[in-house]
């Protein structure tokens, strides 16, 4: 289809606001659906890991420390790592 000089859009788009896909690009998928199947992961990763920020920085307390300020250090005993070979050196 030709698109519109003005818009720079195809009728289908302004009319139905989805490109037109052709029957055949569904079953064998073009480079067109491969990488708007691309860009539509990376969409919903990144909207993934703004949800994810979000948890985590409702959580999280900023404590500012001074030089010269007291704070308890706790050390916890060492457990032993059941892991064999799997285990870090």
């Amino acid at each position: 289809m030709l698109a519109k000089t003005s818009t720079g859009a195809i009728p289908f788009l302004l009319v139905h606001e989805v490109e037109a896909v052709l029957p055949i690009e569904v079953e064998i998928p073009s480079l067109w659906i491969l990488s708007e199947l691309k860009l539509r992961a990376i969409r919903h990763g990144k909207m993934y890991q703004k949800r994810m920020m979000r948890a985590y920085n409702k959580k999280v307390h900023l404590r500012v420390f001074h030089e010269g300020d007291l704070v308890l250090k706790k050390i916890l005993p060492m457990q032993k790592d059941f892991r064999g070979k799997w285990m870090p050196s």
